[in-house]
């Protein structure tokens, strides 16, 4: 049996809906859902590549109230993958930590109580602002998972006298 193409890991969450567009156009199947490990895990397995996003930790990606959905339970499967996609608060340190490959973020503001807590003076305009800008370029440059998309978002996520995007942008890796 052939491998699909992308597996989206987006949960149910209307905080995190900016994120949609990105995958939106792709041919993908998309969990929106917790599920248990084994079963993600022969989701993972069936998918050339992961897109993971919404709320989480260093620890992993969350499934709203019931834990995380992304863990250490699924690294083994996920270091089978590269071009990926970890879109979370604090995923580049569970990417690293876990020896993954493929695009992470840092800490990401996409939420007001977020840039308070980071200390970075915004409205919900500036945060809404960013959080257009970021999911637009990223899903221009979905399909090339590779240095060219960090150096378009590096060079384009760009909105004069938004502190949000400037703390967002120097949080964005390939490793």
């Amino acid at each position: 049996m052939a491998k699909k193409e992308n597996l989206v890991i987006h949960m149910s969450d209307p905080s995190t809906d900016f994120l949609k567009p990105i995958y939106g156009n792709l041919p993908c199947d998309v969990v929106n859902a917790d599920m248990p490990s084994r079963e993600l895990n022969k989701l993972i397995k069936s998918h050339e590549r992961v897109l993971m996003m919404g709320h989480g930790t260093s620890d992993g990606l969350l499934a709203g109230s019931h834990g995380f959905v992304i863990n250490d339970e699924i690294v083994d499967v996920l270091k089978t993958k590269e071009g990926n996609v970890f879109i979370w608060c604090h995923a580049d340190e569970f990417v690293k930590r876990n020896g993954l490959k493929g695009f992470s973020t840092g800490m990401f503001i996409s939420e007001v109580g977020e840039a308070d807590y980071c200390g970075v003076n915004a409205t919900q305009k500036d945060i809404d602002r960013s959080n257009y800008l970021f999911s637009k370029l990223v899903k221009m440059k979905i399909e090339s998972l590779n240095d060219k998309l960090l150096e378009h978002l590096k060079s384009a996520y760009i909105v004069p006298h938004n502190k949000v995007v400037e703390y967002n942008a120097s949080r964005l890796y390939l490793f």
